[in-house]
């Protein structure tokens, strides 16, 4: 999703969610691990491949990584518990979900990237509601956070730069990994 942002005069500059995303060390955007996991399964089922098992509270990466992604799902339905690779890794298997958590950190540097990181936020919002409109079993709370900014660069070395960070909780009332598509498209 882009959005153009004009400057002064006649210039006007394009900007994406890789744009305008809070870069880790690696300079990659800082995602939340549902995210990845949502990726994954997304590109296994693009190729024809088997799916990777998404389980819960703890699942693990295709980079081998063990994420908790308890926070970011709710009234989860649990299929049959199947051990995982790794030591420790375990859970039942994600049928479904009610709640879904998106969770998006956005620089903040203050002027033009302050401005683009408003619109694209804005426009998010905007795709989010046309999206509950086409579907009337899913329900948004939009809710966005400057103060995270502070509590976060104050605890965390991953951010030691300017963060906008904002959430968007989904209930679903429908099939398992409705929003998967969508969500991913999102953040591309």
């Amino acid at each position: 999703m882009q959005v153009t942002v004009s400057t002064s005069g006649l210039n006007s500059f394009n900007y994406s969610f890789s744009s305008l995303c809070l870069l880790d060390d690696r300079n990659l955007c800082i995602i939340d691990d549902i995210i990845r996991a949502m990726e994954e399964i997304q590109s296994a089922r693009s190729a024809n491949l088997t799916l990777p098992v998404l389980r819960y509270p703890i699942t693990q990466l295709a980079d081998g990584r063990q994420a908790y992604i308890g926070h970011q799902l709710g009234g989860v339905s649990n299929g049959a518990i199947v051990p995982g690779p790794g030591a420790g890794l375990g859970g039942e298997v994600v049928r479904s979900a009610n709640a879904l958590q998106l969770t998006y950190y956005l620089q903040s540097r203050g002027g033009l990237m302050d401005h683009a990181a408003g619109q694209w936020e804005k426009a998010f919002c905007s795709e989010l509601k046309d999206f509950a409109d086409l579907n009337p079993k899913l329900t948004l709370y939009p809710s966005t956070s400057s103060s995270l900014r502070t509590d976060f660069q104050f605890s965390s070395v991953l951010a030691r730069r300017p963060l906008l960070a904002s959430l968007g909780v989904c209930g679903v009332h429908s099939t398992p990994f409705f929003l998967l598509p969508f969500a991913v498209q999102l953040f591309q």
